[in-house]
């Protein structure tokens, strides 16, 4: 074994054992709690770091085929014993164990001849045994939920109940947003295996009635709310020996009603031994003491089972393909015809009388409309070759409009009905307001838009802005529509403005003659009569 590195990796390992002895609890710092991507950064520098020391300091050496195995399986177990390793390194990890296994090295493409799911089930099954890293993760913390739940003597337990859980239950604390990156990945876990973790009562002293599984419908607390808990006398915190007395129930009478549930609990007489903490398998009802063995195979069940469950849904879903299929062949091969499969069909289904009337009453302009709005805009609903699109852009509510409505809207004298359309009455309403600010009428309102929006300029200069109100901008969108039919008959031309205004069959002049042209014209005016 080389020397060549072993500053290096006496800092990697005092880093290494740092953070571990942090995630554990035992030397926590609650000022770095919530960093959870520094924590995952440092987990997988770490990890880099450690595996060059390997790749320098280690003397390759062979291994034979039969060990291979073993050692795939346990070169991971350490790191997998310690936290949550994020999602990236197990990937890196199963390509280099994918590697070592077919190539002795790097994997490279084409070598694999059996996919990797495949090499990981159970000899039992035919494959290798080799456990998935992301498996053998998840049985490895779950051993410390294990020892947190059975109150293990230890320091790191010790420190869990008194700054974590603080009285409460493991599967009640409420992970706050500053807790530490690997404690909320281990929390995350209770979910699946909360149902195999069975309390077998004894003294009931350290078991939760609210909270543990203790009976076949446990927990509790799935259908008696925190509200009724508390409104009958109990906390959360309520241990099993609480509320049983003599051998019957101490909650109140009417829960029996009100939950049903409760007729199935019987009551169980206490004795002097303790609360035992035991793994029910899922295969059965069997409780065993804890390992890492059942949870690896809970796991393994589970993944069976969701890959049963999506290879059934898939073929019955093909079946059913495959029978409207063959139910659609048949129609149109005997439907239609006098045979005995058409007479079959009809006689042996017996409609009721208001079935038999709503099929043969007059179809309503609402369900056509539903049918022609069903069918996609590409397909065509009858021979003549227009696709729906065509008949949904022409649809206006009934199946044979009379006039339309922009014929309908027009004059008496020009053969409508004379009915004017909102937005035109709209449009000539508001023109009224342009025609008093244009006539400067003698209004409060009018005043106070030459005081504020104007500002002594004219109507025809002002540029609408985004930090207007919404009607004033309107108002002044209405202007160009209105410009050319005004003209201003001039008289002492004091209120008429010359470049804006159109006074002239040339006006108005703004758009002739630019500001620019205007203001370079004055100043010449204005040095012309200076210098004389």
């Amino acid at each position: 074994m080389s020397h060549k590195h072993d500053g290096k990796g006496i800092e990697t390992t005092n880093r290494f054992n740092s953070l571990c002895l942090f995630e554990n609890g035992s030397s926590s710092r609650p000022e770095d709690e919530g960093k959870d991507m520094e924590e995952e950064s440092d987990v997988e520098e770490i990890y880099n770091e450690t595996e060059m020391f390997m790749k320098h300091n280690v003397v390759p050496m062979k291994i034979s085929e039969g060990a291979s195995t073993t050692v795939l399986s346990s070169m991971h177990v350490y790191w997998s014993s310690v936290f949550i390793l994020p999602s990236r390194i197990i990937e890196e990890l199963e390509a280099k164990m994918r590697g070592f296994l077919w190539c002795q090295g790097p994997m490279k493409k084409g070598k694999a001849k059996v996919s990797w799911e495949a090499i990981c089930v159970p000899r039992s099954e035919g494959g290798l045994g080799i456990r998935r890293i992301g498996d053998m993760n998840k049985a490895l913390m779950t051993s410390h939920i294990w020892s947190i739940i059975t109150n293990r003597e230890s320091l790191w337990v010790a420190w869990v109940h008194a700054y974590r859980l603080r009285g409460k239950s493991f599967w009640d604390y409420c992970i706050p947003s500053r807790c530490c990156w690997s404690f909320k990945k281990m929390a995350s876990l209770r979910s699946d295996i909360r149902d195999h973790v069975w309390h077998k009562v004894g003294n009931g002293q350290n078991t939760f009635a609210w909270l543990d599984k203790w009976c076949e419908e446990g927990p509790l607390c799935k259908f008696i709310a925190p509200r009724v808990i508390r409104s009958a006398g109990f906390t959360r915190e309520s241990k099993l020996v609480d509320i049983i007395h003599n051998g019957n129930w101490r909650w109140p009478l009417e829960w029996v009603d009100r939950f049903q549930i409760l007729n199935g609990i019987t009551p169980m007489m206490l004795n002097n031994s303790c609360d035992e903490v035991l793994w029910k398998s899922g295969n059965g009802n069997e409780l065993k003491p804890f390992s890492t063995t059942e949870v690896l195979g809970l796991l393994h069940s589970e993944e069976v089972e969701a890959r049963c469950t999506k290879e059934f849904e898939e073929a019955a879903y093909d079946e059913e393909l495959f029978m409207k299929q063959k139910a659609k062949v048949e129609w149109l091969r005997a439907g239609d015809s006098n045979s005995a499969y058409f007479h079959k069909g009809v006689f042996t289904r017996k409609l009721r009388p208001e079935t038999a009337d709503m099929m043969v009453r007059e179809v309503t302009n609402e369900e056509i409309r539903e049918a022609i709005f069903s069918i996609g805009n590409d397909r065509a609903p009858g021979p003549d070759g227009f696709t729906s699109a065509f008949f949904k852009s022409a649809w206006d509510g009934n199946i044979k409009p009379k006039v339309a409505w922009k014929v309908v809207c027009c004059p008496k004298a020009e053969g409508g009905l004379g009915i004017r359309r909102i937005a035109d009455v709209n449009i000539a309403l508001m023109s009224g307001h342009i025609w008093s600010i244009i006539t400067h009428r003698k209004s409060v309102w009018v005043e106070w838009i030459y005081e504020y929006k104007l500002q002594n300029k004219c109507l025809w200069d002002v540029t609408p802005k985004q930090s207007m109100s919404w009607g004033w901008r309107k108002i002044l969108q209405l202007r160009e529509q209105m410009r050319p039919h005004l003209c201003v008959k001039v008289g002492d031309g004091g209120s008429t403005f010359i470049w804006s205004d159109n006074w002239c069959t040339e006006s108005p002049l703004r758009g002739r003659i630019t500001p620019r042209d205007i203001y370079i014209e004055l100043v010449l005016i204005l040095m012309t009569r200076w210098w004389t």
